[in-house]
């Protein structure tokens, strides 16, 4: 991209990147990291006129997610169930989202409408910031 003057480059990050949740605490600064490369490649690959951004998703319902879920709901001590719900309600769009979702803003950002756009993240989350689910107190042994 450097020797042809020209490129675009999206990093899949995550809104867990911005703000952290719970139990995945690798997984939180790894995405932290990847923003940084984004708007670090960003500055360092602009004047040959590749952009770089960076999509930050919020909840969609992958295998992944399937396995936080289940985590999560077992130290919330409610059902996993009930934990996809709450997620679901807390998004302010009020549904969890699709692949498609992620998939037409990595679109957009590598499209000519996005020609001036470079070292952005955008979050794509159904207006989710961030999952603040803090698991009780344990009882001291």
């Amino acid at each position: 991209m450097q020797q042809q003057e020209s490129g675009c480059i999206v990093n899949i990050s995550s809104i867990n990147g911005q703000n952290p949740a719970t139990h995945v605490a690798a997984y939180n600064v790894s995405k932290a990291a990847v923003i940084m490369l984004t708007r670090t490649l960003s500055l360092e690959l602009a004047a040959y006129g590749v952009r770089v951004n960076a999509v930050c998703p919020g909840p969609v319902y992958t295998d992944f997610n399937m396995a936080i879920m289940k985590q999560r709901s077992n130290s919330l001590h409610i059902t996993e169930e009930e934990m996809i719900e709450r997620i679901r309600k807390a998004v302010p769009m009020g549904r969890w989202g699709e692949p498609s979702d992620i998939a037409q803003g990595v679109v957009f950002l590598c499209s000519q409408a996005a020609s001036w756009i470079t070292g952005e993240v955008l979050r794509i989350s159904g207006g989710l910031e961030g999952v603040a689910t803090a698991p009780p107190k344990q009882p001291k042994n």
